[in-house]
């Protein structure tokens, strides 16, 4: 139950961007259809773009390819401390460790971000197709 509403949520944070895109493209003004069409397309493309993007960085960020950006940073502030021999992870190692219990999930950013995708894509075709 708890999944359906990530993705549902996912899902209405996704037409909310689609809606706001449009709106700044003129979309309540557009008379013709092909016009109507063409920014509907975008805007569900950009809104596709971006939640599946945001998919993919967290595939990348669990599988670890920021984990030195993320270590390095903290061991920046770490040193700053007042007493900077008390630090949470002795090295990177421990750091890598306690990372992999924290991984965030991610396909509910693709799914729905290849949804607005086809839906753009469904758009393209009736802007092709319109007189």
């Amino acid at each position: 139950m708890k999944r359906r509403y990530v993705y549902l949520i996912t899902l209405l944070a996704g037409l909310l961007l689609t809606l706001i895109l449009a709106a700044c493209m003129g979309v309540f003004a557009k008379t013709k259809p092909q016009e109507l069409f063409h920014v509907i397309s975008d805007a569900f493309f950009v809104s596709g773009v971006v939640l599946a993007g945001l998919g993919g960085l967290f595939v990348g960020s669990n599988g670890g390819a920021f984990d030195m950006i993320g270590y390095g940073v903290r061991l920046l502030f770490d040193v700053l401390r007042k007493d900077p021999t008390k630090r949470k992870y002795k090295d990177f190692y421990a750091y890598r460790l306690s990372r992999q219990d924290h991984k965030k999930g991610f396909w509910h950013l693709v799914i729905v971000g290849l949804l607005l995708l086809a839906v753009a894509a469904l758009f393209l075709v009736l802007y092709f197709n319109a007189v």
